[in-house]
């Protein structure tokens, strides 16, 4: 099993640069696991042939679930599945990654297969505690491949904002 060192650590000063507006407030970090759900489930098993019956159920399930209080809750997140404020965002990722800005480029076909590659790595939600605003109450969201996630090449993430 993987042992970090965190004895080295230690917190620095912001740049000289950075307005003061653009500094985030200092806060603790907890870890709890959780349980969460695709909100395209169709993407993740695409063989299976939803009923629009399945795909109501479904989706009264990811209103509910887990339970109310959570819908109003920050929904900051290392790994897991996304809460998405628009649509998917691995192919997006997936296009990104290879220099295609447009869905018509004739490159995206090729690549689209791909996308499912792509793994949350983090979400950071919008925080008046912290002083985060992503647009609109959006969230960020940090993504990687899973072979990049496994070689701990973190430098090859792709960072996607959503917001309302």
């Amino acid at each position: 099993m993987f042992k970090a060192d965190y004895s080295g650590l230690q917190r620095i000063a912001a740049p000289d640069k950075l307005p003061a507006e653009s500094q985030f407030k200092v806060c603790s970090v907890s870890f709890a696991s959780e349980v969460t759900l695709s909100q395209s489930p169709q993407l993740d098993i695409p063989d299976f042939d939803w009923t629009d019956d399945e795909v109501q159920k479904y989706e009264t399930l990811l209103s509910t679930f887990p339970d109310p209080d959570n819908h109003a809750a920050l929904h900051h997140r290392l790994l897991g599945n996304p809460e998405t404020i628009q649509d998917d965002m691995r192919l997006e990722c997936q296009l990104a990654s290879h220099g295609v800005t447009d869905i018509k480029d004739p490159r995206a076909a090729g690549l689209t297969k791909g996308a499912m590659d792509w793994q949350l790595l983090l979400q950071i939600d919008s925080d008046d505690r912290t002083g985060m605003h992503w647009g609109s109450a959006g969230m960020i969201y940090f993504w990687i491949t899973r072979s990049d996630l496994q070689a701990k090449r973190f430098d090859h993430t792709w960072l996607v904002l959503q917001s309302d």
